[in-house]
């Protein structure tokens, strides 16, 4: 399994188109981060941040912002991931999906809709890329990549689901969604 994933990673990073690099180091793209949670969310601050790491490898640093300190269903937020390695947007695409299902969402139909809709929207991604996911409530999500806006998916339960990858008590990731939600 090890090596499967090794193996992935050095593809990914051979293959990635030229569109991604040229989008990543476009003069769109060199608003620093925070300017741009702040134009998506004027007030906001940072939650709480942490890594998501995979067999001993960084995957991608997260940041949680929101204008409140608690998340819920009917307030926006943001959620930026910076990545640390190589994927696809298959790859992204894939384990977002299987994300879903962890946390208990489980309507193949609709898995498979949002899985053909995140492939439009996300890039590539490798070392240094930042992706942004904004939350919003009763609407779904927009995503940014650097600051450029890529993409948003306009189903509710989408951005509920989506979002609950990282926020549910339900996610396999318990150590990040505290680093996240400031719990101790």
């Amino acid at each position: 399994m090890r090596n499967r994933i090794m193996i992935l990673t050095i593809v990914a990073s051979i293959v990635v188109p030229a569109y991604t690099y040229a989008a990543e180091n476009s003069p769109s793209l060199k608003i620093p981060p925070q300017e741009v949670i702040s134009k998506l969310l004027p007030g906001s601050q940072i939650l709480g941040s942490g890594q998501m790491k995979y067999l001993g490898w960084l995957v991608y640093d997260a940041t949680l912002y929101s204008k409140d300190r608690n998340i819920s269903p009917d307030k926006p937020f943001a959620l930026k991931l910076s990545y640390n390695l190589s994927a696809s947007k298959d790859q992204i695409a894939q384990r977002s999906l299987e994300g879903m299902r962890e946390v208990g969402f489980t309507d193949e139909v609709k898995l498979a809709a949002w899985y053909r809709q995140m492939l439009k929207i996300f890039p590539n991604v490798r070392k240094g890329t930042q992706l942004t996911g904004l939350y919003l409530p009763s609407k779904g999500a927009q995503f940014y990549l650097g600051s450029k806006h890529i993409g948003t998916i306009k189903d509710p339960q989408f951005g509920k689901w989506f979002f609950n990858i990282w926020l549910s008590e339900r996610t396999n990731l318990k150590n990040l969604r505290r680093q996240l939600l400031g719990i101790s």
